[in-house]
């Protein structure tokens, strides 16, 4: 008798506590959203740019006569995470990493408000740039630049320009990029402002085509379809920049060029050739000759055609 005594009591103790917790249940998924517990998403942790004490500290660690020191400021400034517009060969370089040559500094104000600064120089044969801000804690790197890949120009000032596009006395960036094959070769000047402590690319700048001129004659590899793009900058009062676009068929005619370059390596000089699209040439027949106007949009940021 005792024995289903307890067991009764457990049964009840049971359906009360079933039914107590289907209650609350259908009480929280009714019940208004601002009684619901809020779970927040874990805030990503952002990594925080080091800073340094002037453009010339920078310059003085890529030129530094110690390797150990050249080393570590190129992989603070080059093997960066989420970094896929610089190119470095830490491979090759990691035992005696060579120094940045041709070194040219220049403050230039790439926005209204803060005070920026632009490093340029060779390394490894490469024009690179370091675009630096100065900001409460000191001087920021905010991007770095590099010519590998995407140009065969060695000229550190061809390579990267800074040229006052938009507004009077502030500076936009211009830097050539290349895509080229045995037979064709596609130049353009990238666009890039800064804009909220980034840069931005806002248009592009046509400036060279060379493709393959169809005909059987018997040099038919030197003749090719060539179109030249110049451009005029705008005044005070007149964003709009103005192209200027030619196209002809030229023949190719001498060897390519060459240019020599000091390696810090063995600490000699040495020749290299151009690209092919540096060689001489005459022109046999101009096709075409035209303007075309591009336009600065606030709205959206960019050059577009007008």
């Amino acid at each position: 008798m005792k024995l289903w005594k307890g067991f009764y009591s457990r049964i009840f103790a049971f359906t009360f506590c079933f039914m107590l917790g289907t209650v609350i249940a259908i009480l929280i998924i009714k019940t208004p959203d601002k009684l619901k517990i809020v779970i927040k998403e874990p805030v990503e942790n952002k990594q925080v740019s080091k800073a340094y004490p002037s453009p010339e500290h920078i310059v003085s660690l890529i030129t530094h006569p110690e390797p150990i020191i050249r080393r570590g400021i190129y992989q603070e400034l080059f093997l960066r995470p989420k970094k896929d517009n610089i190119y470095y060969d830490y491979q090759r370089d990691i035992e005696y990493p060579e120094r940045a040559d041709n070194v040219k500094l220049e403050y230039i104000k790439l926005d209204k408000i803060s005070e920026t600064a632009v490093i340029k120089f060779v390394h490894l044969g490469n024009p690179s740039a370091i675009i630096l801000q100065k900001q409460i804690n000191g001087w920021v790197v905010i991007d770095c630049l590099s010519s590998w890949g995407k140009s065969f120009d060695k000229n550190l000032d061809s390579w990267l320009q800074t040229v006052s596009l938009i507004e009077p006395n502030v500076y936009e960036i211009l830097v050539r990029e290349v895509t080229t094959d045995a037979s064709s070769y596609h130049s353009q000047l990238s666009i890039l402002k800064l804009i909220n402590n980034q840069l931005k690319k806002v248009g592009e700048l046509p400036e060279l085509v060379v493709k393959q001129h169809p005909n059987k004659k018997k040099d038919w590899a030197d003749i090719k379809n060539l179109t030249v793009t110049t451009y005029q900058k705008p005044d005070n009062s007149n964003p709009n920049i103005l192209l200027n676009i030619k196209q002809e068929i030229i023949h190719y005619i001498g060897e390519v060029p060459e240019y020599i370059y000091w390696s810090d390596i063995d600490n000699s000089w040495h020749t290299a050739k151009q690209h092919w699209h540096n060689r001489a040439y005459k022109v046999l027949e101009v096709i075409d000759q035209k303007e075309v106007v591009l336009q600065w949009s606030s709205e959206k940021q960019y050059f577009v055609k007008k």
